[in-house]
């Protein structure tokens, strides 16, 4: 309030403080603000670390692909049943995954919702301030073939491997 004094004379302050209907008793203490700022920065930290992680994806055609459990329709798969009890088995995989690591390999054939699932579960993580990765397979083989003839390609594969090693969700 001292550095605002000296820009402005006391009644001018308290006019404004009025005229905006603040309570000074209520104002936070430097250590509140200092708080606060802190939360803010680390918040910010998380934020960039999620978008660094996503941003480093390795998506086929390079594709971001978004999937939720919204999305999953029982009604589209062929074995309505079993669709909707994998679905629900893959939400509580996800909700265990908030405060659990473990490792979680999805099998079946094509076109069953391994990809859909694997998404859903990658983005209720990011939710919960997990840094995640979606890594395609067919795609990375793809850069490992090309590093050889491309030293871009070599540089973003070694990234790539290293994050693959240091994100919370791949």
């Amino acid at each position: 309030m001292e550095n605002v004094t000296k820009l402005f004379n006391q009644a001018t302050i308290q006019k404004v403080v009025a005229a905006r209907g603040i309570d000074t008793t209520k104002l936070p203490t430097k250590e509140e603000l200092d708080h606060q700022t802190i939360d803010w920065a680390n918040a910010g930290v998380i934020a960039n670390r999620k978008r660094y992680y996503y941003h480093m994806s390795v998506w086929s055609g390079g594709v971001p692909l978004r999937f939720s459990f919204n999305d999953w329709q029982v009604d589209k798969q062929p074995n309505q049943a079993k669709a909707r009890e994998l679905g629900n088995q893959a939400f509580k995989l996800a909700r265990q995954l908030e405060t659990n690591q473990f490792n979680v390999a999805l099998a079946g054939g094509p076109g069953v919702g391994k990809t859909s699932l694997a998404l859903a579960i990658m983005y209720q993580l990011m939710g919960v301030g997990q840094t995640a990765m979606f890594v395609s397979t067919a795609e990375l083989l793809r850069l490992v073939n090309e590093k050889y003839e491309a030293p871009d390609v070599r540089q973003r594969l070694l990234y790539v491997l290293k994050d693959m090693q240091n994100v919370d969700v791949l």
